[in-house]
């Protein structure tokens, strides 16, 4: 490239110059003055901002009774007792570790319910 420049003169860098402002100047200003004129289509919308119904809503009244029904709860517990003994008897700890293995926390997330429950139920 620079051996294809090297030959032009000072007028005619100027020249060049010239046309490359007004070329870009031109586009530039075109595109300013149809972005405030309205000119062409409109790429976005404008949408007010809705507060949301729960935003005031602080958290702190509860309803006072448990969130995890009576019958849930049992299932729950039973569940914990079959597997408790399906870990005890010889027969049923090779199913108890492949259940345990598959849902590594899964016992942990039943007694998180289970004392949960509990502390509903103490209130």
């Amino acid at each position: 490239m620079a051996k294809h420049t090297a030959g032009f003169s000072r007028r005619r860098w100027q020249v060049l110059l010239a046309l490359f402002i007004l070329g870009f100047g031109g586009y530039s200003g075109y595109l300013t003055i149809a972005g405030f004129t309205g000119e062409g289509e409109r790429v976005f919308s404008i949408t007010p901002i809705k507060k949301p119904r729960h935003a005031t809503e602080t958290g702190s009244d509860r309803n006072g009774g448990p969130q995890v029904s009576e019958a849930e709860y049992n299932r729950i517990r039973r569940f914990r007792l079959y597997m408790d003994s399906l870990a005890r008897s010889p027969a049923g700890k090779s199913k108890h570790d492949s259940i345990v293995a598959h849902r590594p926390g899964l016992m942990d997330s039943v007694r998180f319910i289970e004392k949960y429950y509990e502390q509903l139920k103490n209130k």
